[in-house]
C-alpha cells in the first residue's frame, strides 16, 4: 500500500480520483491499493523565540541563534486534527511506501519533508512530479515515479530548509533589534524582511527620484517635407544652438545622401509564467498581482489551466504533440487560420519546476466563470495561440538628409506580413509605438539622390519628464530584473530577481499590510514609515546584493557542492555583526520632536506626548521606558442598557449587550458568568 501526501485537499482529492482510491473517509481516501491524503498548505512551521527559552519572548533578547532549529505544528484551525490524520496513516502495517505529491520545487519538497521528519517516518519516499493536474499526466506522473531518497530531492530539500532558517535569523534579529532603537512603546514594529525590505528600498528611491526631479527642456533641430520629418542627431540644452541650425538650413534645398531598407522580425510574444500574467492582467483588466495570481489558482483548481506559481515560459519536450492537438482545436473552435509552430515554444533547458501556463482541454466549454476569471482564461488561451503564430514582418527604412552643412535623419517602418499582431486584438503596435504607426510612411517613396525643394525647419521643444511612480506591472518587472546580471553569473541559479514568481505578490501585500506603501489608483507609492525604515536600515539589508549572495550559496546547496550548516552559519555571523555594528540604546538616538498634549503624567510628573500605535493614537509618558504610563481613554457614552431579566445561572442581571458579531443578551456578571441567552 502506498500513502500520497499532497499540498492541499483538492489535489489530493484530484489523485484520488485518478488512481481509484474512490473510498472517502475523514482527512484521506482509499482504494486500488493507494491512500490518499493531504497538507494545508504549511502543517509544520519552525519555533516561535519563546518556544526555544521564555526569556527569547522579550524583544530585548538579540541575537536570538538556536543551537539547534526545531519544528512544530502551526496553530491555524484545523491543522492538529489533519496531523493527527497523517500519523495514523504513516504508521499503519500496510503502507509500505509514502509518496510525495506536493508542489513540484523546493517549497513543496519542504512542506512533504516537515511533516515526513515531524512524525519521525523512515519508510521509502517515492517522489511524484508533475506540471499539472489533467488526468493523463497524473497517470503518467504515477507509471515514472522518481526515488525521493536520492541526493536530488534531499539536496532540494535542504536549500529550501536553509533558506527558511536564514529568513528566521535575519526576519526575527533585523525586526528586533530596529524596532527595538526606533519604535515608541505602543507602536507597530518594523518589520524586516529579505525580499520585503530591498523590495521597498526600489520604492522608496523611485519616490526620492521623482521629489528631486527638475523639470528641464533640451533642444532638436528639424526639418519638415512631404509628411516627413528628419531630425538633426544631437540634443541641444541651450536653445539658440539649435536656432542657428534651423536658420541655416530654412527654405533650403536637401539632399538624401543614403537609403537604407532591411526587412526585420517581430517574434511572438512568449507563454504566460506568473509574472509575465500578473503584468499583462494589471495594464489590461487593471488587477493587481495578488488578485491575478487569486483568480489564476482558481482556475487551475477548476482544470481550466495549468499549475500557475510558474518562472517558466515555456514547455517540455515532451508536450509538443499535445500542446499542438490543444491548439489546433482552440483555432477550429474560434475559426482562427493561422500556421502553428509549438517549436517556439518547446526548450527543456528553460523549464523549472513548472512549465509555462497554459489552458487545458477542458477550457474549451466551460461557462460558469465570473467576468473576471472570463478575461484572465482568454487571455491565456489567446496567448497559448499567438506564442506560436508566425513572427511579424516589417520594412524598416533610415535615411541620411543633407541639408546645408547638416545631417539629418528620418526613419519609417511598414508591415508586410502581420503575423501573430493579427490575433492579438490587445497588441496590435507592430514593432513601433502606436503613435508612430504611420509616422514617415511616405519616406519609402524616396530614394538616394532625391532632393527636397524648399524644406521647413523648426525647432523641437522637449521637456523632461520625471519616471513614473511604480504600478504592480511595473514593481514586479523591477523586481524580477533586480540585479539581474549578477544571478546570470551564478551556475544553476534557481531563481532571477527579488522574491518568485509565486511570492512576488505576497511581498507587495505585505509591504501594504504593514503600512510601509499604499496604493493610489494604480500608483504604489511609500509612505512615511515606509520611508523611515529605508533611512534607517543598513544598506546590505535593503540592498539586492544580499539576495543574490544567498541566491549563489542556495544553488551550490541544491548541488550538493555545500553543506546547508555552513550557509546557516554564514547567515547568523552575518546577523551577529550587524547588530554589533549598528544596534545602540534608545537614548542615544536621535528623534524627531513628538507633540505634547498638554496633560502631564501621574506618575512621574513627565508632560504627556501623541503617539501612534497600532490601535491610532494614544497619549504616553515622554520618560517612557523608564516610565509606561498610558492614559486611558475616557468613554465618550455611559452604559445606558436596560435590565431585562435574571440570570438563570447566578442571579444576575441580564443586558442587552454589542459584539462584532452583532447584539445579544448577557449577564452583567461577566467574566465570571459567562451565560448567554439563546
Amino acid at each position: 500500500m502506498k500513502l500520497i501526501i499532497a499540498e492541499k485537499p483538492s489535489v489530493g482529492r484530484d489523485i484520488a480520483k485518478v488512481l481509484g482510491a474512490l473510498s472517502n473517509n475523514n482527512g484521506y481516501c482509499e482504494g486500488s491499493g493507494y491512500i490518499c491524503t493531504w497538507a494545508f498548505g504549511h502543517l509544520v512551521s519552525l519555533y516561535d523565540c519563546s518556544d526555544y527559552k521564555e526569556e527569547w519572548k522579550s524583544w530585548k533578547s538579540i541575537p536570538v541563534i538556536p543551537t539547534k532549529f526545531k519544528i512544530k505544528l502551526n496553530s491555524s484551525s484545523g491543522v492538529k486534527e489533519q496531523m493527527e490524520v497523517i500519523k495514523k496513516l504513516i504508521n499503519r502495517d500496510d503502507v509500505t511506501t509514502i509518496v510525495c505529491a506536493t508542489d513540484a520545487g523546493r517549497e513543496g519538497e519542504l512542506i512533504f519533508r516537515h511533516i515526513y521528519n515531524y512524525l519521525r517516518c523512515k519508510k521509502p519516499i517515492e517522489r511524484l512530479w508533475i506540471n499539472s493536474m489533467v488526468e493523463e499526466d497524473i497517470k503518467k506522473g504515477f507509471e515514472n515515479l522518481e526515488d525521493g531518497d536520492s541526493d536530488k530531492y534531499i539536496n532540494l530539500y535542504e536549500c529550501a530548509y536553509a533558506r527558511e532558517q536564514a529568513d528566521w535569523l535575519v526576519g526575527i534579529n533585523m525586526t528586533r533589534c530596529f524596532s527595538n532603537m526606533y519604535s515608541a512603546y505602543g507602536e507597530k514594529p518594523l518589520s524586516i524582511g529579505r525580499v520585503q525590505t530591498p523590495t521597498l528600498k526600489m520604492i522608496v528611491d523611485r519616490e526620492k527620484e521623482i521629489s528631486s526631479f527638475v523639470r528641464n527642456y533640451y533642444y532638436k533641430a528639424q526639418i519638415h517635407y512631404d509628411d516627413i520629418v528628419a531630425e538633426y542627431d544631437v540634443k541641444f540644452e541651450n536653445r539658440d544652438e539649435a536656432e542657428s541650425i534651423v536658420r541655416a538650413v530654412d527654405g533650403t534645398c536637401s539632399i538624401i545622401q543614403s537609403v537604407k531598407r532591411e526587412i526585420k522580425r517581430k517574434k511572438a510574444p512568449m507563454l504566460f509564467d506568473i509574472t509575465l500574467l500578473q503584468k499583462e492582467c494589471n495594464k489590461r483588466l487593471g488587477l493587481n498581482a495578488k488578485n491575478t495570481l487569486d483568480v489564476a489558482q482558481s482556475l487551475y483548481e477548476k482544470k481550466l489551466i495549468t499549475y500557475p506559481r510558474t518562472d517558466s515560459k515555456f514547455l517540455n519536450a515532451s508536450m509538443e504533440i499535445e500542446a499542438r492537438n490543444l491548439a489546433e482545436q482552440i483555432c477550429s473552435q474560434r475559426d482562427i487560420n493561422v500556421t502553428i509552430n509549438t517549436k517556439a515554444v518547446i526548450d527543456d533547458t528553460k523549464v523549472s519546476d513548472h512549465h509555462a501556463i497554459i489552458p487545458t482541454v477542458k477550457a474549451l466549454h466551460v461557462n460558469s466563470l465570473n467576468e473576471t476569471e472570463r478575461d484572465v482564461l482568454e487571455m491565456i488561451m489567446l496567448r497559448f495561440i499567438v506564442s506560436m503564430s508566425p513572427a511579424m514582418l516589417y520594412e524598416h527604412v533610415s535615411t541620411s538628409i543633407k541639408a546645408g552643412d547638416y545631417i539629418f535623419k528620418a526613419n519609417a517602418n511598414r508591415t508586410i506580413e502581420s503575423g501573430w499582431t493579427a490575433l492579438d486584438f490587445e497588441d496590435r503596435t507592430n514593432s513601433i509605438d502606436a503613435e508612430k504607426q504611420d509616422k514617415n510612411i511616405r519616406l519609402f517613396e524616396y530614394k538616394e539622390n532625391d532632393s527636397w525643394q524648399q524644406i521647413k525647419s523648426i525647432v523641437n521643444s522637449i521637456e523632461t519628464k520625471p519616471k513614473q511612480r511604480f504600478t504592480d506591472d511595473t514593481l514586479l518587472t523591477a523586481m524580477e530584473n533586480a540585479s539581474l546580471k549578477d544571478f546570470k553569473n551564478i551556475d544553476g541559479i534557481e531563481r532571477v530577481g527579488l522574491g518568485t514568481g509565486a511570492t512576488r505578490a505576497a511581498i507587495i501585500e505585505v509591504l501594504l499590510d504593514r503600512g510601509y506603501i499604499e496604493r493610489r489608483k494604480k500608483s504604489i507609492i511609500p509612505t512615511e514609515r515606509g520611508m523611515k525604515l529605508i533611512d534607517i536600515v543598513p544598506k546590505e539589508i535593503s540592498d539586492v546584493s544580499m539576495t543574490v549572495r544567498w541566491e549563489e550559496q542556495i544553488a551550490e546547496i541544491k548541488k550538493g557542492k555545500i553543506k546547508s550548516n555552513v550557509f546557516v552559519k554564514q547567515i547568523e555571523d552575518y546577523v551577529c555583526e550587524v547588530i554589533k555594528n549598528y544596534y545602540k540604546p534608545k537614548d542615544t538616538i536621535s528623534r524627531k520632536e513628538v507633540k505634547k498634549s498638554g496633560n502631564v503624567c501621574p506618575e512621574c510628573g513627565g508632560a504627556l506626548v501623541i503617539r501612534q500605535g497600532r490601535f491610532g493614537t494614544f497619549e504616553g509618558c515622554e520618560n517612557y521606558p523608564e516610565c509606561k504610563y498610558i492614559k486611558k481613554k475616557e468613554k465618550t457614552q455611559t452604559n445606558t442598557a436596560k435590565a431585562i431579566e435574571t440570570c438563570p445561572k447566578c442571579g444576575g442581571i441580564l443586558i442587552k449587550r454589542k459584539s462584532s458579531f452583532g447584539s445579544f443578551i448577557g449577564c452583567t456578571n461577566y467574566p465570571k458568568c459567562k451565560y448567554i441567552k439563546k
